[in-house]
């Protein structure tokens, strides 16, 4: 129990609180109406096993990976042009940028979804990782765009930063950001 890595491998680990709480949210919004897309990375990976696990391999809601950051945002647009099917994203650190085109898409859809990336925690800086560092905040693209995000640093924080995530995205269909660090 005290090696994470070890732990995930033989399912030691359990789900994450982050995976339950947004599956029980989707659910209770979509049904099984919606998938989970993601790209992997150290960061994501046990959020994105939570999701597996919570899902399950008979779910209708499936997990999808993807090559890069357009594609899982081009396959959540089709997702919800063909089908109605809503989204959650999971990506690595540092991905507004890749994202900027196809965010628009999903806007101007009003495909509704929540894109999880993993940050940096605070007053750290890797260069060209993370959304917010000594050179640049992300954060402020989003804001311009008029995209709903939140930035979690602590797990206390999670449940309230989800749920105005979430009040969010039902006020107005639309991509809603949450940004958190391990």
């Amino acid at each position: 129990h005290g090696n994470r890595l070890l732990a995930r491998a033989l399912g030691a680990a359990g789900v994450s609180r982050g995976a339950r709480t947004v599956t029980a949210w989707m659910r209770s919004r979509w049904g099984e109406a919606w998938d989970v897309h993601y790209y992997t990375g150290s960061m994501v990976a046990a959020l994105i096993d939570g999701f597996q696990r919570e899902l399950g391999a008979q779910a209708a809601t499936r997990c999808l990976d993807g090559c890069h950051e357009h594609a899982l945002a081009a396959a959540a647009l089709a997702g919800w042009q063909c089908y109605g099917r809503a989204y959650v994203l999971v990506v690595t650190s540092g991905m507004v940028d890749e994202f900027r085109g196809t965010l628009a898409n999903l806007a101007r859809a009003g495909a509704p979804g929540l894109i999880i990336c993993a940050e940096s925690p605070t007053g750290a800086w890797f260069a060209f990782q993370g959304a917010r560092n000594s050179e640049e905040d992300n954060l402020a693209v989003l804001s311009a765009r008029g995209l709903a995000h939140a930035f979690v640093d602590r797990p206390a924080a999670l449940d309230a930063q989800l749920a105005g995530l979430f009040a969010e995205l039902d006020a107005r269909p639309q991509p809603a950001w949450l940004f958190a660090t391990q």
